[in-house]
């Protein structure tokens, strides 16, 4: 028999690596730069809105409103063990805006983390009576953010200002099944989370040709400390009857205040762009996990990412088509190794235009395929396919009528 809490917290992902760190985590990306690989630090917001890099929202020409949802479809394998899972959920909801010729915004509510697992392990007391180990998660962070970028020439600069909030729920037990000599033992912690947090971006344009030009870009997020309640209930239960019946509380502990360290990350990206018609990047991003004190179980690495992607827009601006790649570290540490992730992602994007050439419409899909971690040494591979549909309004604002 297995115990369920009925944990309350909302599941977006199926995960086990989900349940180290503050969980799976997403970066500001929208449909087109998930397209891809998720290079966003040189990308201009003219196209769509990208508040992974703030600076780049002093580009936004017309009034965008943004949304996609996300499907997760998971393979597991751990040695002769095998898994698969979906999970599809609300990923973004943006608009940006054009505030002045110079100075650009947009505000918008999108995830920072997941958390989301489900998996068990037997194992084998000394006196040789077998058990289950459980382990259950759910919630994540989610993010409401303003993000503003002005332009200075070819310097772009810009800052989000987000306000982070969530629910992370995590369940262990211990289960002797029907052993009516050992008392099974539970233990379910509650984290709520509740901050501000910020981080910076700047893009600076050089003109290489007529036709080409490079973008560069930087982003820097400061170490930050997210405020956090804890509440934990410890308990041992009886299996009866297919319930679990609660026999003795060890111990409770309600709202104890104590601060999630959110790492440091530094990101260089670089884009060449060729008459709007092709765009070739690349970005290199340094995140300092190694400082946080959160689900660290055998301490957080460092984390290198390396993201390439490019998009190519036909000659009659039809569509676009785009494509990407991206390799990471994972913060993840068993047993001393080093475990990665690698992807590759697809894209398309088709355009509706209204009569009035005043309003027009996109529709972006996009497919991601890849792997992380490792089948061998009690580890585990996971495979994913990711497919997010976005999509983009776009329409004019605020113009003067020149006939009444």
């Amino acid at each position: 028999m297995i115990l369920s809490l009925g944990l309350a917290a909302q599941t977006t992902t199926n995960s086990p690596y989900s349940r180290v760190g503050i969980g799976d985590m997403d970066g500001p990306v929208f449909s087109r730069n998930f397209a891809m690989g998720r290079m966003s630090i040189g990308l201009s917001s003219r196209d769509n809105i990208n508040p992974y890099n703030p600076a780049s929202m002093a580009d936004i020409t017309w009034t965008k409103f943004e949304a996609a949802v996300l499907s997760k479809n998971y393979w597991y394998q751990s040695g002769e063990q095998s898994q698969a899972g979906n999970k599809t959920h609300f990923n973004n909801l943006a608009l940006g805006f054009p505030i002045t010729k110079w100075w650009g915004a947009s505000f918008g509510l999108l995830p920072l983390s997941h958390v989301g697992y489900d998996y068990q392990s037997s194992g084998m007391t000394d006196s040789e009576v077998s058990y289950n180990n459980i382990f259950r998660g759910s919630g994540g962070i989610n993010r409401v953010f303003l993000s503003q970028g002005i332009k200075i020439k070819k310097l772009k600069v810009g800052m989000n200002l987000s306000y982070l909030f969530g629910l992370m729920e995590y369940e262990e037990v211990v289960d002797f099944g029907g052993n009516d000599n050992f008392l099974n033992t539970a233990s379910v912690k509650s984290v709520e989370t509740s901050d501000m947090y910020f981080d910076f971006g700047a893009q600076y344009s050089i003109d290489l040709t007529k036709k080409w030009n490079m973008n560069l870009g930087l982003i820097y997020v400061p170490q930050q400390g997210l405020a956090s309640n804890e509440s934990t209930f410890d308990f041992t239960y009886r299996n009866s009857s297919g319930l679990a019946r609660i026999i003795d509380t060890v111990s409770i502990s309600e709202e104890e205040s104590f601060s999630i360290i959110l790492p440091a990350k530094y990101g260089l990206g670089v884009l060449f762009n060729k008459s709007e018609r092709l765009k070739i990047g690349l970005d290199m991003e340094f995140e300092q996990w190694s400082v946080s004190n959160y689900n660290t179980f055998e301490g957080l690495r460092d984390v290198l990412m390396i993201k390439v992607g490019g998009e190519r827009t036909s000659k009659e601006k039809k569509y676009k088509i785009r494509l990407g790649a991206r390799y990471s570290t994972m913060a993840i540490n068993i047993n001393d190794q080093l475990l990665d992730e690698v992807a590759a992602s697809v894209g398309m994007t088709i355009p509706f235009r209204s009569k009035d050439k005043l309003t027009f419409a996109e529709l972006n899909v996009a497919a991601e395929f890849g792997q992380r971690g490792r089948d061998e040494d009690q580890m585990l591979l996971e495979k994913f396919i990711n497919v997010q549909i976005g999509l983009t309004l776009s329409n004019k604002w605020f113009i003067k009528r020149k006939y009444d």
